[in-house]
């Protein structure tokens, strides 16, 4: 499960400019286990980064929660719970 406060999944970088890139490069940007393809330059835009997540998010089978803010996070053991409220 992923949390966005926003309407959307990395609804904050939807919102940027596509020509502002990300200051660290490809490499250092991706997701575990996710590469950037190498026809993305060295460093991502922003609608780039976007696209990436999406594809993490469908590969991975990661349900995205939307309009939701997280208010804390506990753990106990391996379980893990949150509490918060709709955006």
């Amino acid at each position: 499960m992923r949390d966005e406060r926003e309407s959307a999944l990395a609804a904050s970088w939807r919102k940027r400019p596509d020509a502002l890139a990300l200051t660290a490069g490809r490499r250092a940007s991706a997701m575990p286990g996710a590469r950037f393809p190498r026809s993305i330059g060295t460093f991502p835009t922003a609608d780039e980064l976007v696209q990436h997540l999406e594809e993490f998010a469908s590969h991975h089978h990661i349900r995205v929660r939307t309009d939701f803010a997280v208010k804390r996070v506990d753990r106990d053991g391996d379980v893990w719970s949150e509490r918060g409220r709709r955006a």
